[in-house]
């Protein structure tokens, strides 16, 4: 038998209850419902937030390229090496923050690259005999200093105290 629908009467037949069967397996409302616009602004800030992220790793990384070549550098994760995800993936200069920066043969143009490191917290200029009072100008800039050591170097008392002034939370151990 054969069930055909005439204009205006309703469903009869096998064709009603399969109608009520989809409409109810599929969803009223969907879970999550984004516009464009907000999935744009999303990506937005999540490409400038890695932009800043890789930036500043790169920045990281010139610099400590060029101090090598004038000392050491301390990371902060040298004490317990980790062995995380991140460090295995990643470089080091995404995963870790130079906290310690050793001279022994620097100068005064030298000192430039030490803006880059925005959390360096101990500064060791060890028989750095070119460095002057106008090489304190790069290091006074570096707010996160704890920590300095001026060794066998030809920054004056007048230099030193300028130093004190312009860095209060900074220990500064100055050597003749």
């Amino acid at each position: 038998m054969l069930v055909r629908r005439e204009l205006g009467k309703p469903l009869v037949g096998m064709a009603k209850p399969i109608a009520k069967l989809v409409s109810m397996l599929t969803p009223k409302r969907r879970w999550a419902q984004f516009s464009l616009a907000t999935m744009l602004i999303v990506v937005t800030v999540l490409c400038v937030w890695l932009s800043v992220v890789v930036n500043r790793a790169h920045r990281q990384r010139d610099a400590v390229a060029a101090i090598q070549a004038l000392g050491a550098v301390r990371y902060l994760g040298d004490e317990a090496e980790s062995k995380s995800f991140l460090r295995w993936l990643l470089s080091r200069d995404y995963t870790d923050e130079v906290v310690t920066v050793y001279l022994s043969k620097a100068s005064d143009s030298d000192l430039i690259h030490l803006h880059s490191l925005s959390r360096l917290h101990g500064l060791y200029l060890l028989g750095t005999s070119q460095i002057t009072d106008a090489g304190l100008v790069h290091i006074s800039a570096i707010t996160s200093l704890e920590r300095l050591f001026l060794g066998r170097s030809k920054v004056s008392d007048l230099g030193v105290a300028e130093l004190k002034e312009a860095l209060p939370n900074c220990e500064i151990i100055a050597s003749p």
